[in-house]
């Protein structure tokens, strides 16, 4: 023990000493600046990476919307499409029910518009509503169409 404060003691040890010590600090103010670089580093990464993300998802945003405009606009064709021949029909059907007696002309030529008018609702609906999916393959029960080569209708 009397050797180590010997060692302590000396002018020329205590020199060292503070070498060593200094050292130590200025080593520790090195990784601690290394450190903050790093995470400096880490943090504009990922404010580039939530950026890029935002932009997509802007994008994603501004799809949808379209998509959304594109089928209200579709909505608002077929409504218009199918509403005329609707009230045509229906106005037809009330005119044959008030005149069941009248002239059979005229209930003929009511009839053939009534024809008329419902060929054209299931013409709008062929040409601008799809078929609903088979709800087997959208909840998992059977297997899609394409992947047996049948049709849903051979499956029925």
């Amino acid at each position: 023990f009397s050797d180590i404060l010997q060692f302590v003691a000396s002018p020329l040890h205590w020199d060292s000493i503070k070498i060593l010590l200094f050292g130590g600090v200025s080593m520790l103010i090195v990784v601690l600046v290394v450190l903050c670089v790093a995470s400096l580093a880490a943090a504009v990464l990922q404010t580039m990476r939530l950026r890029t993300l935002q932009q997509k998802m802007d994008a994603l945003r501004q799809n949808v919307e379209h998509e959304v405009r594109k089928q209200e606009a579709l909505w608002h064709d077929m409504v218009h499409d199918l509403r005329n021949p609707a009230a045509c029909m229906y106005s037809l059907a009330q005119l044959i029910q008030e005149n069941r007696n009248g002239d059979p002309e005229q209930l003929n030529h009511f009839l053939d518009e009534m024809h008329k008018s419902s060929s054209k609702v299931l013409q709008v609906m062929a040409d601008q509503v799809p078929p609903p999916p088979d709800m087997r393959v959208v909840f998992g029960d059977a297997p899609a169409p394409s992947e047996t080569g049948d049709t849903i209708e051979q499956k029925k």
